[in-house]
């Protein structure tokens, strides 16, 4: 008999899994990319990590990751990103950062 956990991880493994494959058809734009919405697709701080090491993206000027489970590494660790310079929108509304990572997120990316 399976355990709950154990079908917890299951499922995470299975979503971790699907979007492994949808991150790897927007990892492979390339420069091409001008926006891209990954709002609602559970991406975590480890996620949002990855996320900020793609060096392709250097078109990219709005990214939605609202509505997610980034919390306070995950965000400024997207916010020290050099390479997105064409970035002016990055939603992180309804993400778990704490309130002192979020009024200081503009300012983290000076």
């Amino acid at each position: 008999m399976m355990r709950k956990a154990d079908g917890e991880k299951q499922a995470a493994r299975k979503r971790k899994s699907g979007f492994d494959k949808l991150l790897d058809y927007y990892w492979n734009q390339g420069g091409d990319l001008a926006e891209l919405d990954l709002h609602n697709k559970e991406v975590d701080d480890e996620d949002a990590i990855l996320l900020s090491k793609n060096c392709n993206w250097r078109n990219l000027s709005k990214f939605n990751l609202s509505r997610n489970k980034i919390g306070d590494d995950g965000t400024v660790t997207l916010s020290k990103n050099t390479n997105w310079t064409k970035l002016m929108v990055l939603n992180l509304r309804k993400n778990g950062m704490d309130c002192q990572i979020r009024n200081n997120l503009f300012d983290l990316r000076s």
